[in-house]
């Protein structure tokens, strides 16, 4: 029993993507284009332990939006509001290009992330399929403290990255498996007594 929670436990961090950390107490995250070009961001999900979205919990803002006349206004909010269709103007979009456009999510209140997922525009015309667009670089806070960073390509679908539990989470899932083991090997004990 001992050699299979073990080689459990090997699995299960083997399994983890080799660059995830964990990632604890993030209050927001910030969101850029990686090429300097208009910032199209359909939707975001950061997801906790619990499969909760935090995203939709939080709030959004982002450099000034888009403006087209006799359309709504494609605003910060629309990254965040659990529509991943990506068509105009249902989605943030920037209303300049450049390096320094954004969006900032903030979190209801500090979690444990367990994934980023970031959807970006569908192509509508042919400036869209051209690869300067949906490659994000995103950035993860603990208050002002950076906890992670990284680039996600959305350019063929959504892009995501998995964080792996913080310690005492790994610690919690190992007891798990051993009280499991304990009470299987009690019911087989106890079941060949009889």
């Amino acid at each position: 029993m001992k050699k299979f929670l073990l080689a459990a436990a090997i699995a299960a961090i083997a399994a983890a993507p080799a660059s995830a950390v964990p990632v604890v107490g993030a209050t927001s995250v910030r969101i850029t284009n990686a090429i300097p070009t208009w910032l199209q961001v359909a939707e975001v999900q950061a997801f906790d332990f619990a499969a909760v979205n935090v995203a939709l919990l939080g709030t959004a803002t982002g450099s000034p939006e888009y403006q087209l006349a006799g359309t709504p206004y494609p605003t910060p909010d629309k990254a965040i509001d659990g529509l991943t269709g990506g068509i105009f103007p249902s989605l943030y979009h920037s209303g300049t290009e450049g390096a320094d456009q954004f969006l900032n999510i903030v979190f209801a209140a500090p979690t444990n992330l367990a994934s980023l997922t970031i959807f970006g525009r569908v192509p509508a015309n042919i400036y869209d399929v051209l690869p300067l667009r949906d490659v994000y670089n995103y950035v993860i806070y603990a208050g002002d403290t950076q906890l992670t960073s990284g680039r996600l390509d959305a350019r063929t679908g959504p892009a995501s990255v998995v964080f792996v539990p913080e310690p005492s989470t790994w610690a919690l899932l190992l007891a798990g498996l051993g009280l499991l083991g304990v009470s299987k090997r009690r019911r087989k004990t106890t079941v060949a007594a009889a």
